[in-house]
């Protein structure tokens, strides 16, 4: 929730008779937040997903570039939506029912009954029906708004040498950084000359902007957002967003560099209400940057795909967003990847206690996890601890730290603040990112090898923690993961990448920890644990 306090919303398990009297049988596709919800209500939301009918990726080839893997991917599931989806989407019209559909994780969201939902569990075309809680932003700490901008850099940025990189000509130029967040003050200062929307002659926010928030979010005390609902001019109904895309792209048009990648241009998407958004606001958004659409919703172009995504919000399981739900978030962004897209994300601010990183989208196996830090690289005291458990693995988390506390960058209005929290951390990695895929043209979409990269030239930092039996003095560790980003260590190692054909092997490294040995095996998704 972006927001100062934090609100908890506890569902209690409440189950009534007509749960029982149904058919077992059809019982485990059905989400437990589902089952808890429905007897609450006479009509329910939620998220019916449907058997892939032609899903044959097997031509798919890690060797192509950004372009050929985002419209094969794109058209493969383009197709797999069309014809696996008609006959719901037939029932449902049928019936005068209103649906979204969304292509990437097949699915359709939906409001039904019980005797609806019931029947359509029953179908064996239907995987799984989950619920659609409402969840809420990764919390940060709000401070000094309104800052003057005094040096000529924001520390963060000085910190990560951004910089030097500049300084060799290299900016972000032709990269397309997007994020999905609380929405963007697109006429920012900073921002504006950046927007992929903007124009001399013409502003226009087709396949530039999505708002996936058409309703107010029930756990707002009014209905009255600031911005209004599904909206087709970027708007910010907070202050997340734009603080957060400032530090990817900010100009630097007012005296303080604010943005690792000034020469980047970024599209937007709104995931939530004032800090309030649900599973598939956040799945809405991720479908739409697979192939941004006009303002209508049609007509999609993968073509038009952003290089990078920054995400900072999570996903709580004590809103509703149960174990469930996991399996849409693992195919959603399973999918980007393999069409070139780099999804990073917030390692939350849940820190202090070992394995708290326990949230979507961080426990999500395809997603890049970022630390926060502070300005004398020591750990900040809310980042979130790993390991995490992915895939019914520990793993060795965040991949990477990097500047989170007191951060300073736009806010809607003209102005400019301090904020602090890993969604402050993540975007200084997006945007590094985006510095990488514009140094060495032949990285793009080729994101085993930049997450590589990055984690690679980090930093090397330790802690006296131990998380797991994992010594905090270890590398890679549960604390700061492979340490804190330099850009230009990565720059320089990113430029002298001669071929996209080079294998991605395995690091391993042996610790002996309290009398065993653990063995660290570094893939592209991380850092796997096994107990020798």
């Amino acid at each position: 929730m972006a927001h100062n306090k934090v609100i908890l919303l506890l569902i209690f398990p409440i189950y009534c008779s007509f749960l029982f009297s149904q058919p077992s049988n059809n019982f485990y596709k059905l989400s437990e937040g589902l089952k808890k919800e429905w007897s609450k209500k006479e009509k329910t939301e939620v998220i019916i997903q449907v058997h892939d009918q032609k899903m044959d990726l097997s031509s798919y080839k890690s060797s192509w570039d950004k372009s050929q893997k985002g419209s094969f991917i794109f058209k493969a599931l383009q197709e797999n939506s069309r014809i696996s989806q008609y006959a719901v989407q037939k029932w449902l019209t049928d019936k005068g029912i209103s649906f979204k559909s969304n292509m990437l994780v097949n699915a359709l969201l939906v409001t039904l009954s019980k005797e609806q939902i019931t029947y359509l569990a029953k179908r064996s075309d239907i995987v799984f029906i989950y619920d659609n809680p409402e969840i809420f932003v990764t919390p940060y700490q709000r401070s000094m708004e309104n800052q003057s901008l005094r040096s000529a850099s924001e520390w963060g940025i000085e910190k990560i040498k951004a910089p030097a990189v500049w300084a060799m000509g290299i900016t972000g130029k032709g990269i397309v950084i997007a994020g999905q967040d609380t929405g963007y003050d697109w006429t920012h200062p900073d921002l504006v000359s950046a927007y992929r929307g903007s124009s001399k002659e013409i502003v226009k926010h087709d396949y530039h902007w999505f708002d996936a928030i058409d309703k107010a979010s029930p756990l707002n005390k009014d209905t009255i957002n600031p911005c209004g609902y599904s909206i087709k001019i970027p708007c910010d109904d907070d202050v997340h967003g734009t603080h957060t895309m400032g530090t990817m792209v900010g100009k630097n048009l007012s005296g303080t560099s604010i943005g690792v990648a000034p020469g980047a241009t970024w599209i937007g998407a709104r995931n939530m209400d004032r800090g309030y958004g649900n599973p598939f606001s956040y799945l809405a958004c991720f479908d739409w940057f697979l192939a941004p659409r006009d303002l209508s919703g049609k007509n999609p172009n993968p073509l038009l795909a952003p290089h990078v995504i920054n995400n900072s919000w999570s996903c709580p399981t004590m809103e509703g967003c149960l174990n469930n739900h996991i399996e849409l978030f693992e195919k959603a962004i399973s999918l980007l990847r393999k069409a070139g897209i780099m999804v990073v994300v917030s390692a939350g601010n849940d820190g202090g206690s070992c394995e708290t990183m326990e949230e979507i989208p961080v426990t999500v196996s395809g997603a890049f996890s970022v630390g926060a830090t502070r300005s004398n690289d020591s750990i900040a005291t809310f980042s979130s601890r790993g390991p995490a458990l992915i895939l019914g693995k520990k793993v060795i988390k965040p991949d990477v730290s990097a500047p989170g506390v007191s951060i300073k960058s736009a806010l809607p209005g003209k102005r400019y603040g301090l904020l602090s929290g890993t969604s402050m951390a993540g975007p200084h990695v997006a945007g590094l990112a985006a510095l990488l895929f514009s140094a060495n043209p032949s990285l793009v979409g080729q994101i085993d090898k930049v997450e590589q990269i990055i984690r690679e030239t980090s930093l090397p930092l330790n802690s006296s923690q131990v998380c797991s039996n994992i010594s905090g003095g270890s590398y890679p560790n549960p604390v700061y993961g492979y340490g804190r980003v330099d850009a230009l260590a990565a720059v320089k190692k990113a430029l002298s990448v001669t071929s996209m054909n080079e294998s991605v092997d395995p690091t391993i490294q042996i610790y002996p920890l309290a009398g065993h040995q653990q063995l660290y095996i570094s893939t592209a998704f991380g850092n796997e644990i096994f107990t020798l």
